[in-house]
């Protein structure tokens, strides 16, 4: 199993306020309520006992139906890797995780290009991320546009499993009863069978329906056919502060909290005690420009009180960081990166996805998520606190070493040296003459070495011919 580190020490609400938020989530749910475009979705809702209009295709939610889904999730959650050793948990929301996404429809890639991204990338940000020692789950980076859109889901999914054997999330596009069955009939291929699936899931679906107030058509039939084999869902609405959402930071918390809880009564009510990860992607609208800020602190604060209420739930909550708006790997990219990423494990968040994201979600980038694989470690090593005990205080080695000695040959700065330390292999810290001899390179320059090292050197055990046989033959079947 991956270590599990805790987070949630960083607390933006007090108790009094958060129950301020909880109710204003029953009251959007209860009074407003919410689309959902998907007939089964509706009769599983009204049948529970929710308000629901057919002909508009509006539910409104009591509150019963919603604490009762909240009881019934899961509060542990393990999440499979292929490799047994690659698998994590969250338990009662302790457990600090991160990992890339997939989406962006461009890429930029190992020689710095920017481009639309294609299969080939994703397959390739695969890889990196499964050698990345600090990246715990799995995605693809961008979205493949050089494949036929009826048979995308398939296609991306193939292509990222095939080359981890980490946890991967599944990227859900329109989702519906037919694509999300032959997903889940794929990754029945990678563990062995649908049984050995149900018990040990490898995959996990990310859905996102929009905001405000909407389940779009197939995306609660996704809920639904995911709930029925216990395949944990990831349900993240992302709402943009000021335009979708209301401007105010609570504002925003209240919708977008009571968007996501919505996938969450779907899917305990069709099979009670099915995983789900929930977490809005906050943005905020940007006035002066009329876009989409994806790293401002406004937003980074939004997601940080999200999980604070979520553990006030007790259920696994979904978040971001490792990401920038900056178009270039520059100052900003960095300096963005690592303030969501820090933020996002001092609050709690369990699954932080969006790791190597550029240009607000519109570029993936190969050389900032293998930046932002060496900041985790970092970060991972300030969650891991200062231990304190009669090994650490060193007082035998202040007394051997005594007034003007050195520590250096000591036995206790062998042993000890490597547990409070950790090396960096991307951020410098040469003398300048020993920087310059060694050729003067940037972190983004020495990034750009370190992936095409991977991908020369980190191989996954090949997919068996069989298993890519019966692959083509289900994504051949949406190829239209």
């Amino acid at each position: 199993m991956r270590p599990m580190i805790d987070g949630g020490k960083l607390k933006l609400l007090p108790p009094d306020q958060l129950e301020r938020l909880h109710l204003g989530v029953l009251e959007v749910l209860r009074e407003v309520g919410v689309k959902v475009e998907d007939r089964e979705a509706l009769e599983i809702l009204n049948k529970a006992g929710a308000d629901v209009d057919f002909q508009g295709m509006v539910v409104k939610i009591p509150e019963y139906l919603v604490m009762d889904s909240i009881q019934k999730a899961p509060k542990d959650v393990t999440f499979y890797g292929r490799d047994p050793n690659e698998s994590f948990s969250v338990k009662h929301g302790k457990g600090v995780y991160f990992g890339p996404c997939a989406g962006p429809p461009y890429f930029i890639d190992e020689n710095g290009n920017r481009r639309k991204g294609k299969l080939a990338d994703m397959e390739k940000s695969a890889r990196v991320a499964d050698a990345l020692p600090n990246i715990d789950f799995v995605t693809g980076l961008t979205t493949a546009s050089d494949v036929p859109p009826s048979a995308i889901d398939l296609y991306e999914q193939f292509a990222v499993m095939s080359n981890t054997k980490k946890h991967v999330h599944v990227f859900v596009y329109e989702g519906g009863k037919e694509m999300t069955k032959a997903q889940i009939e794929l990754a029945s291929l990678f563990a062995g069978s649908q049984e050995e699936l149900k018990k040990r899931p490898i995959f996990s679906f990310y859905i996102e329906p929009a905001s405000p107030l909407y389940v779009g058509r197939g995306l609660g039939e996704a809920v639904i056919e995911a709930a029925k084999l216990n395949i944990p869902v990831i349900y993240t609405p992302i709402p943009l502060a000021g335009a979708t959402n209301p401007a105010t930071i609570a504002g925003t918390v209240v919708e977008s909290v009571a968007e996501c809880l919505v996938g969450n009564v779907i899917a305990q009510l069709v099979n009670p005690g099915t995983p789900v990860v929930l977490g809005p992607v906050s943005l905020t609208m940007e006035m002066r420009r009329g876009t989409a800020s994806y790293t401002n602190i406004e937003s980074v604060m939004m997601r940080g009180a999200m999980a604070q209420l979520f553990r006030y739930y007790e259920l696994p909550s979904w978040g971001t960081a490792g990401c920038t708006d900056s178009k270039l790997l520059d100052e900003q990219a960095t300096a963005e990166a690592i303030l969501t990423l820090i933020i996002s494990a001092l609050t709690g968040n369990n699954l932080n996805h969006d790791a190597g994201y550029a240009e607000s979600g519109k570029s993936g980038s190969i050389a900032l998520l293998t930046i932002a694989d060496e900041m985790i470690g970092m970060v991972k090593r300030l969650m891991r606190g200062i231990r304190v005990d009669e090994e650490t205080m060193a007082l035998d080695a202040v007394k051997s070493a005594g007034v003007g000695g050195s520590f250096l040959t000591l036995k206790h700065t062998l042993n000890t040296y490597s547990k409070e330390h950790i090396p960096s292999e991307l951020f410098d810290r040469l003398p300048w003459d020993a920087w310059v001899k060694e050729g003067g390179k940037t972190l983004v320059q020495r990034a750009y070495e370190k992936v095409g090292r991977i991908l020369r050197e980190h191989d996954v055990e090949p997919v068996p011919a069989d298993v890519r046989a019966k692959a083509r033959e289900i994504i051949k079947r949406f190829e239209k």
